[in-house]
């Protein structure tokens, strides 16, 4: 049997970003059907349930969307997944203000500087690796604390500020954005450089991006839940580094400076 296929134009003035993404993606979860969509008609095929997928596609306000679904609810899927373009994303006709311009001062700011230095252990996650397979359970250990730490922050977010919270955790949890660090791993590479290398990779690609919103976002938010998620490679492995009753000199220096 062949799948169906549809099409809807985005109207989303910001085009298929963060938000719009995660929309779609946990839509497309719903259902059972495979299903996957491109940009235009000589786009690439990719999974529509993969936000990291999704938003890779960089698709502006008036690019057509295809879609083709397959599966035992094949038709309800296309019907739901074209809709919820057409509604441009249930976003509503909020628009968010965007200003150009050149700074006239840097300005000034007033407050308390902590630096953080994560430590680098060696043996675990650190110069020198594990087996891979304690590293890949090291990672996946860390993206669900980090997930986990997300989810809390969400009701304080509001209401636009918990969808980009959900965007991060659904980035988090998607096999296609991890795919690379693992791969890393079993060459060798600790759990904490693996993915650091994988999300550089793909901060650098949408910071590259024509699109100027796709690229401010990227700087604006990726870093940080990298950073939350190494600070748990790195929190997982000092205690690793204790229970194993053999420490680190640079961690004793650490301490003994604290």
């Amino acid at each position: 049997m062949s799948p169906l296929s549809g099409k809807a134009v985005i109207t989303n003035p910001t085009g298929l970003h963060a938000r719009p993404a995660v929309k779609l993606t946990k839509l497309a979860k719903t259902f059972a059907a495979k299903l996957r969509l491109r940009v235009g008609t000589e786009g690439k095929w990719t999974d529509a349930k993969s936000v990291a997928r999704v938003l890779a596609l960089k698709a502006p306000k008036g690019q057509m969307l295809f879609f083709e679904a397959e599966g035992p609810d094949a038709s309800e899927a296309l019907s739901g997944m074209t809709e919820l373009v057409r509604r441009n994303f249930d976003e509503g006709s909020q628009l968010e203000r965007q200003f150009e311009g050149q700074v006239a001062c840097a300005g000034l700011t007033e407050g308390f500087i902590v630096r953080r230095a994560l430590p680098h252990l060696d043996g675990v996650n650190g110069v020198r690796t594990t087996h891979p397979a304690t590293e890949r359970q090291l990672l996946e250990s860390a993206v669900r604390k980090a997930a986990s730490e997300l989810e809390r922050l969400k009701p304080a977010g509001g209401a636009v500020g918990s969808e980009i919270i959900e965007f991060q955790i659904e980035l988090l949890r998607d096999s296609a954005l991890l795919e690379p660090a693992f791969q890393s791993i079993d060459e060798g590479k600790s759990a904490s450089k693996a993915f650091r290398a994988a999300l550089e990779m793909q901060i650098a690609e949408y910071r590259s991006s024509s699109d100027k919103y796709f690229a401010a976002r990227t700087t604006a938010t990726w870093p940080s839940w990298r950073d939350r998620v190494e600070c748990r490679c790195s929190s997982a492995c000092a205690r690793t580094s204790r229970s194993s009753r053999t420490e680190n000199p640079r961690c004793s220096m650490r301490k003994a400076a604290a």
